[in-house]
């Protein structure tokens, strides 16, 4: 039942992505929003900069899918103007920040990405050094920049797989799309080639009864033995052909479908066949 509801909140995050950052921003603001509303925090009072600070946290981390760009330059702009301002790194907001530089990394191109990655972190890096009573190759110092560089590789990791697996679906539809094409074309080079053998076929017999017809006709009345002969002739080619398209039919013909397609002749259709016997002088 766990493993049930874990799929369906993973199904519901999926479709909506904005729910998932307005939810990741509320986790990052929820420590300073809580103290905030205590009434004797164990840390001290929260300042109405601190909370705001949180705010802006989180509104940069929910609304990074729909103004990427915009939300960076405001959250990168805010860290170094507090870090100058205070001294020092609000948390919350230098967390916001590598999450907002990850999100516009996964959209740009490599050098794009590494040119916008030296952008913000470069900034906040001599922020930090110039507020900082420690040497610039300090951990601490360095650590604006570690996580800024994680943050656009990791962004731009994620873009190249998207990427890979784009072109591997794209490659699977247009095999997809070859092999219905190729089947498509092997079915009109078989219809093709099963036109002309039964052209072949039939146009031989019809030469052949044509040829039996011209001569019963001409013996009919000085040899009716020939006549008879030329006859049996004419009704073994036409059983040939009749069998031969009996049997490229039946090849033709689908496994469920019946053997028969032609309608059961009722009395509407007794006109029809009078005039058909009428024709053969029966």
């Amino acid at each position: 039942m766990f493993s049930r509801a874990l799929a369906f909140a993973r199904h519901g995050v999926g479709r909506h992505p904005l729910l998932l950052d307005t939810l990741l921003g509320g986790v990052l603001a929820a420590p300073a929003l809580i103290i905030a509303m205590t009434p004797d925090p164990p840390v001290g009072p929260m300042s109405p900069g601190s909370v705001g600070v949180s705010l802006l946290a989180w509104v940069a981390v929910a609304c990074r899918r729909l103004w990427p760009l915009a939300v960076l330059v405001v959250t990168g702009l805010t860290t170094v103007a507090l870090t100058l301002w205070n001294g020092s790194q609000q948390p919350a907001l230098v967390i916001s920040l590598v999450v907002v530089v990850y999100t516009v990394a996964s959209r740009l191109d490599r050098p794009r990405t590494w040119m916008m990655a030296a952008a913000v972190a470069l900034p906040h890096y001599a922020a930090t050094v110039w507020t900082s009573s420690s040497s610039w190759w300090a951990p601490q110092n360095l650590g604006s920049l570690a996580w800024i560089g994680m943050a656009a590789a990791a962004g731009d990791a994620t873009r190249s797989r998207l990427a890979y697996v784009a072109e591997v679906e794209e490659r699977a539809r247009r095999a997809e799309q070859d092999r219905d094409q190729e089947a498509r074309r092997r079915v009109v080079e078989e219809r093709i080639r099963i036109a002309r053998e039964l052209h072949d076929v039939v146009s031989h017999h019809i030469a052949v009864i044509n040829v039996q017809a011209g001569a019963a006709r001409h013996v009919l009345r000085q040899q009716p033995q020939a006549a008879d002969t030329a006859l049996e002739h004419i009704r073994n080619a036409s059983d040939t052909v009749l069998r031969e398209l009996g049997s490229i039919v039946g090849v033709l013909r689908q496994p469920d479908e019946p053997d028969s397609t032609e309608p059961t002749r009722g009395l509407a259709r007794i006109g029809k066949l009078l005039e058909a016997a009428g024709a053969a002088r029966l």
